[in-house]
Order: C-alpha cells, then sequence, then structure tokens
C-alpha cells in the first residue's frame, strides 16, 4: 500500500496552495509559471517551504503547465523534460530541509484542447500526459494531481494515459470556471462527475474555478464511492481585473477554517487551496482539523425537494433615490468631502445653495478610504438629511468590527438615513491588502521601531538576525533580545560594495526554526546607499522568521508595495519622505504580527481599563495598544498634504530623477584626480546605479593618499557656502567596515574607556583611520545645479599634509 493511501486511512490530509500566483507576486515578470523552476529555483523553493511549515501534507510540484502544447507558447518546448524533472527535486529538497513529512504530488493540468477530441488529438493528448507523468515519476513523485480540468472527457484521457505508464495513486479534479456551477446548459454537476466514476482513481474532487462557498455546492454533488475518496480546493475566490493583473479577493485565514470544517463533514477527504490562496489559509485548515472526527464514506441517493414558486410582495420603496431608479429617472449627485475637523457651516452653506438650484436630488458623502482623517461619512450624512437634501454616505469597513459597525448603522437609519454605497473588497493600490495590516502613528521612525523592540516577545532558543548595515534605531533592540535570553547574530556586508554576504545570511536564515525569531535589515542602507532584495522577507518567513523592514531611507525615492511584500513589520519616517513636519513616523504591522508583540508598558491611551488598587490593566486591540498619549495632532495635516504632494508628482517619477542624478555625481566624483593620478574621493558602496538608492557616502584623500580628516571637509566646504552631511552617522557596521576598523581595535577602544567613550575620546583611539565620512542625499528636490557648487570646489581644491584649501 502506498503511503498515500496509508495516510488517508488516518484522517483528512491537508494540500497546499497556490503556486501560480504567489510567483506573480513576487516576480517582476516571467514568461509562465513553470519557467520559475529554472529561473528562480530559490522562489519555488521557499514557496514549497512556507506551505510544508503551515502544515500541509502534500506539496504539488510546480508543473501544471509544464506539457508541451503549454510549454511551445513561451518557446519552452524544448526544455520540457528539465523543467519537470528540477520542479520534482525542488520539491525533495523542500521536505529534505523542513525535516518533514510529506508526500510530493506531480501536478498535471490539461493541455488546452477544447470541444470534442478527434481520435488522433486523443492518441497525441495520451502521448504528453504519459510523457509528464513518466518525467515525474521518474524523478521522484508519489501520486499524480491531474487538476483544474473543464472537460471531463479530456480528463478521462487523462488518467487513462497516466494509468497506462504508472501505478501510482491519481486524484483527478475537475473545474467548473466563474459563475458556471449555476448556469451550466449541458447537464448538471453531478452527472458531469458520473461520466468518470470508473476511472482508476484514487481521489475525485473539484478544484479552482470559484471559491470555498461554491465548491462546497460542487462538493455536494459529487457521486460517492468506497473506491475513491472525495477532494477539494477552491480559490481565494473570483478574481477581479485590476493594474493589468488579476487580483483574487482577500479571503481571511478564518473563512478558509470554516470552510474546511465544512467540507470535512460533507465528505471530503483531501482540502487543499489553489488560485489566490497562500500559507496563511493552509495553516488555518490544518489547525482547525488536526482534531475533527471524519464522517464515515457512506454512498447515499439525495432527494431535492422543488422550490417554491415565488410570490409577488409589494414592497416600499425606502428612498427618493429608490424611487427614482425604479421610475427610471435620471438622478443628480454632488459628492463632498467630509471636513477633517468638526466645523461643517461652509459645507452646509455649499448645500443650502444645491437644494436652492432644484437641480440637484442628492449628497453623495466620500468615505475615509486611505485612512486620513476627517469626519466619519454617516455623521455628515445626518447633517445633509436635516438640511433637507437626501445623501448617499460611502461605507468603507476596513478594520471594523462587525458589532461596531452594525452599531454605526443602526443609529443612521433612527436618523433617517436610506442610501449606503459600500465599498469594500476592493484591493489597494498602494500598500497591503485590505484588512491584512494596521498603520498607526509613532514619534518618529525611531519610536516605531522601538515598540517592536520592546514589545517582541524574545526569548531563550529565541533569535535576533541583523545585517551589519542597520540604523542605530535597530541595532538598539538587540539590548531588548539580550536582555530576555535571546541569541544577537550579524550578517556582515562585504567591502568594497558593502553588499550582504548572501552565503552567510543564507545559513543563518536556516537557523529560525524554532523560538520566536526576528530578522531585521533596511531596504536601502542610510550610510551606503544600498538597497537589499526584498525577496529576502519570503525567504526568511519561509524559515519561520518574522520580518522587520526598515523602510525610512527607501520610501522617499521608491515604491514598497506591501501587496507584493509583505513583512511583519515596516517602519516610515515622513520627514525623509518630504521634509516636514518632524517627530511624526509610521509603523505599518501585519496583524497577526502585532498579535505576538506583549508591551510591557502601558499609557492613558492604550488600555481599556487600568486599577491602582487592583493592580491590574488591559490593553486596546490593535493600534490603540501602541499610540502613546497624544498624538501630534497639529502635524498631522501636514503629513497629508506632502502625501498629496508626492502622489501629483509620481513615485516613478521622482525614482527614475534620483537615479539619474545619483549616477551622474558617481561618474563625475570617480573622475576627480590629484596630479600624480591618486584619485581624490573613495567612494563607500557600489559606483553604479543597479544596486543602490540616492545616497553617496566617501572620503577625500591627499596627493599622498592620506585621508582628510571629514570635519575639515565639512569646515571648509562651509566656507565655499557648500553644506555637507558629515561624521560616523548611525550605521556603525557599515561604518566600521568601510573604514577598515577591526573588531580588536573597536574592542580595545571599549576596554580602554570603561565608564564612559565620547566621540573625540573615540576619534584619539583611532588615530591613523577616519571615523566618519562625508554623505551626500538625493530626493525629489535635488538638481544638478545644487551638486555642480561641490563638484566644482572638489576640483579646485588641494589636499597636502592635512591641509584643504
Amino acid at each position: 500500500m502506498s503511503k498515500f493511501l496509508e495516510w488517508l486511512r488516518k484522517g483528512v490530509l491537508i494540500g497546499d496552495g497556490a503556486m501560480g500566483t504567489l510567483l506573480l507576486q513576487e516576480m517582476k515578470r516571467f514568461s509562465c509559471p513553470e519557467e520559475a523552476n529554472l529561473t528562480h529555483p530559490d522562489l519555488v523553493l521557499g514557496i514549497h517551504l512556507r506551505y510544508i511549515a503551515a502544515g500541509a501534507h502534500i506539496i504539488e510540484t510546480n508543473t501544471f503547465a509544464a506539457n508541451s502544447p503549454k510549454l511551445r507558447e513561451h518557446g519552452l518546448e524544448e526544455r520540457m523534460e528539465e523543467i519537470n524533472s528540477k520542479a520534482v527535486k525542488l520539491a525533495r529538497e523542500a521536505r529534505e530541509i523542513s525535516g518533514k513529512e510529506v508526500l510530493i504530488a506531480g501536478s498535471i493540468g490539461p493541455l488546452g484542447v477544447f470541444g470534442r477530441l478527434t481520435s488522433e488529438s486523443q492518441i497525441n493528448s495520451r502521448q504528453e500526459y504519459r510523457r509528464q507523468a513518466a518525467i515525474l515519476e521518474q524523478r521522484g513523485a508519489e501520486l499524480f494531481v491531474l487538476e483544474t480540468f473543464s472537460s471531463s472527457e479530456e480528463l478521462r484521457t487523462a488518467v487513462e494515459a497516466v494509468h497506462s505508464i504508472s501505478s501510482l495513486p491519481i486524484v483527478a479534479q475537475l473545474t467548473f470556471p466563474g459563475g458556471e456551477l449555476r448556469t451550466r446548459e449541458d447537464g448538471g454537476i453531478g452527472e458531469r462527475f458520473a461520466e468518470i466514476v470508473d476511472l482508476p482513481i484514487a481521489a475525485l474532487g473539484v478544484n479552482c474555478g470559484a471559491g470555498p462557498r461554491e465548491l462546497l455546492e460542487a462538493l455536494e454533488a459529487i457521486p460517492r464511492s468506497k473506491k475513491y475518496v472525495i477532494s477539494i480546493s477552491p480559490n481565494a475566490g473570483l478574481p477581479v481585473r485590476s493594474g493589468g493583473r488579476y487580483v483574487y479577493p482577500d479571503s481571511t485565514p478564518d473563512y478558509f477554517a470554516d470552510f474546511a470544517r465544512d467540507a470535512a463533514q460533507l465528505g471530503a477527504r483531501i482540502i487543499g487551496g489553489c488560485c489566490g490562496t497562500r500559507p496563511e489559509h493552509i495553516q488555518a485548515m490544518a489547525e482547525a482539523l488536526k482534531d475533527i472526527v471524519v464522517p464515515d464514506r457512506v454512498p447515499v441517493s439525495a432527494t431535492v425537494a422543488q422550490p417554491a414558486p415565488p410570490r409577488a410582495v409589494e414592497q416600499e420603496l425606502p428612498s427618493r433615490l429608490a424611487r427614482k431608479f425604479d421610475e427610471g429617472k435620471f438622478v443628480v449627485s454632488i459628492q463632498i468631502d467630509p471636513p477633517k475637523g468638526s466645523e461643517t457651516q461652509r459645507l452646509l452653506d455649499a448645500i443650502a445653495a444645491f437644494k436652492e438650484s432644484g437641480v440637484v436630488d442628492l449628497i453623495d458623502v466620500n468615505s475615509n478610504p486611505l485612512g486620513r482623517l476627517h469626519m466619519d461619512s454617516l455623521w455628515m450624512s445626518v447633517q445633509v438629511e436635516r438640511s433637507g437634501l437626501e445623501s448617499l454616505p460611502h461605507i468603507t469597513p476596513r478594520d471594523a468590527s462587525v458589532m461596531g459597525l452594525q452599531g454605526n448603522l443602526l443609529g443612521a437609519h433612527s436618523e433617517g438615513i436610506r442610501n449606503l454605497l459600500v465599498i469594500t473588497g476592493d484591493p489597494s493600490i498602494v500598500g497591503g491588502s485590505a484588512g491584512g495590516k494596521d498603520v498607526y502613528q509613532t514619534d518618529n521612525a525611531s519610536g516605531a521601531l522601538k515598540l517592536v523592540g520592546e514589545s517582541y516577545p524574545f526569548g531563550p532558543g529565541g533569535l535576533f538576525l541583523l545585517t551589519f548595515d542597520n540604523h542605530n534605531s535597530v541595532n538598539g533592540i538587540r539590548e531588548f533580545a539580550k536582555a530576555k535570553g535571546a541569541q544577537v547574530v550579524y550578517t556582515p556586508v562585504l567591502p568594497p560594495d558593502l553588499l550582504v554576504d548572501d552565503a552567510r545570511l543564507a545559513a543563518h536564515l536556516a537557523r529560525g526554526k524554532r523560538g520566536h525569531c526576528l530578522f531585521a535589515y533596511p531596504a536601502q542602507s542610510n550610510f551606503s546607499g544600498v538597497q537589499h532584495s526584498l525577496e529576502w522577507i519570503d525567504r526568511a518567513q519561509a524559515f519561520g522568521w518574522d520580518v522587520l523592514l526598515d523602510a525610512a531611507a527607501f520610501v522617499p525615492t521608491n515604491r514598497l508595495d506591501l501587496s507584493r511584500w509583505r513583512p511583519d513589520f515596516v517602519s516610515i519616517s515622513f520627514y525623509k519622505i518630504f521634509g516636514y513636519p518632524t517627530g511624526v513616523g509610521c509603523l505599518l504591522a501585519r496583524k497577526a504580527a502585532l498579535k505576538k508583540l506583549l508591551r510591557p508598558w502601558f499609557s492613558g491611551g492604550t488600555i481599556t481599563v487600568a486599577s491602582v488598587q487592583a493592580g491590574r490593566y488591559y490593553l486596546q486591540e490593535g493600534p490603540e495598544a501602541f499610540e502613546d498619549g497624544t498624538l501630534n495632532y497639529l502635524a498631522l495635516p501636514a503629513v497629508e498634504g506632502g502625501l498629496k504632494h508626492i502622489e501629483t508628482i509620481g513615485i516613478a517619477k521622482i525614482h527614475l530623477r534620483v537615479k539619474c542624478l545619483c549616477g551622474w555625481l558617481i561618474g563625475e566624483l570617480q573622475q576627480l584626480a590629484h596630479s600624480n593620478g591618486n584619485p581624490l574621493v573613495r567612494i563607500y558602496g557600489p559606483v553604479d546605479t543597479r544596486s543602490r538608492g540616492g545616497t553617496v557616502t566617501m572620503n577625500f584623500y591627499d596627493l599622498q593618499g592620506r585621508f582628510v580628516d571629514h570635519e575639515l571637509v565639512e569646515r571648509r566646504a562651509g566656507e565655499h557656502r557648500i553644506s555637507l552631511r558629515t561624521g560616523c552617522f548611525c550605521n556603525p557596521g557599515d561604518g566600521e567596515l568601510a573604514l577598515e576598523i577591526s573588531a580588536d581595535e573597536l574592542t580595545a577602544c571599549f576596554v580602554h574607556s570603561k565608564e564612559r567613550l565620547s566621540r573625540d575620546d573615540f576619534r584619539r583611539c583611532i588615530d591613523a583611520k577616519s571615523t566618519g565620512a562625508v554623505r551626500v542625499s538625493m530626493g525629489l528636490v535635488t538638481s544638478v545645479q545644487l551638486f555642480e557648487p561641490t563638484v566644482s570646489a572638489s576640483c579646485s581644491c588641494q589636499f597636502s599634509n592635512g591641509s584643504f584649501w
């Protein structure tokens, strides 16, 4: 008996989720998902590892469309065997790395043959299915999943072909795209399954095409038999076209957990996910089914009662707007934005003018879709109704509990509001998926990082992994980790480009399988300008790490798409984005990650109840538990203005401008040399624009090749009316390696200064080497004209014996 059939005796098997949709999110471009086996094997491996960690018993190879006809469309037909072989190898590697027993299923999809098959096309199709199945089995597949077949005739051809060359178990699954489950004209769902129940299969089921609710209806129509078990793998829901690609609804893991319980009670023994599903959906289903009692599979016949004929019911139309729609009349609506404060008189004066015109039928009251501070649309609509005009408030229930939303709507109804425009489920163009993250203000980016550091559940057995080039606000978190018994590990960067040692990083990430592990790194180094790969986020999470991304230096000139990259925590400084106001930052946190944080302190705004005599308190839920005291509300309007300004310009335009300026400046500085040919400037970090942002850090050298003190450079630059930022900055790891200061030298300085080490003490201790550098940063207002005086002054200067003129 195969391991697959043996495991089925023990209970429900959990399948994995989507592969193609995850690859689409993580790769900028590719011809087909199966090509990633060759071009991006680390991504495919990481996705397998994430599903195994989530609790999947079966992982499918990335070979759904790895057949010759499909690959031919992308010019990959000649690599068909290589793609299938590599897919199985990656799945096996994932199993070995995870150390868990999972089954490897060879995924086979339809060839794309529609209509009735001719005898010749049947022969060719059988050959293609046999060829792919043979490769998958030879490389180590332990069962086959023939999935997403819309034609029962083609599924029969595929099953018979695979069975003719292999004795491995076969899971056969039909699909019913879109609303086809309810609108089929060529026979009922049960009849479609009845056409293939005689096949030599281990499981019969349905996948893709629709979400959990619709597929449960199809599940009930599958004929039961003792020869096979039932399988089901729904999409996250029906996709919509947005931004040139299909976007799947952000169905919650809890929704999938409920679905899994219902599917198991209806007899499903293999339950997984399809397009749009993610590891968190699989994990929720695995948790929901770990203790479930599976009912015996007994074939039964069912009688469906005919629905009663519809009865005409007189319905009173609830509003003037509804009556006009019913009469087919044209409606004139004016949309308004609620005020940013409590003063509404100017809006009410305008509404009165609209009413007196006799033309306007309705006031459309906008909601708060971007999370910016405005009066609630329902309360503004109440005032509109009192003025005599009908209102249409927008309702956007992001981050609203069901009870809270119902309470608001009951109050609105009591005030006479009868129209609603409900906006929900729309994918965010910038930022994370709806409901996936909490956003809240902090004092600054450092305040955001401190919140994570002091609240993260470090402990014995846990790890805190950092890259050498982190800002000190991130380095400081290590003190919280040490105090709680966690191990602190640094991954070095390699001079001269100051890029992270990828092999060392991979080895460190592989350790994150137990305890609470936090990996922190900057999207862009504040010292060297190096931009690190955002793919590290998924790589780390596949090994069980929580990821803290310091994006303060990155987001001013780069787009961070949180619908594609999903770090657990992100710190942002609004000051760095548009220069004002200071002291306002932002922490974005995934809700699942936020629940892990345990605050060691509370204040007035962070609690629901606190007692002196009882010595107890209860924290607020969500962001409110992390917003200490009164927010800087006088500065918040500037944040909105700044964001609108950036949106008007366009982050893509800012990114291109800064990239061009950076390339120009580096090129100009590299040409500067002394009369003896020695370079005048040494740049730290990459000397091209492929792996860096708009920060350029450097030091000046004299005729003999000795460094010139950065403080002297700053003073002389000031005399030329040039403003330069100099010093050791807040990235000591980068600075120590760039300036070639060894660990022994640093340790000696700290040992000799036991009580306190001032900056001047440190400079004297590292006497023969520079302890700082000169930094230039570019942003949306930077121009070539601003840099020309700096380059010109550098060209005309002379360095000799430490003097600078």
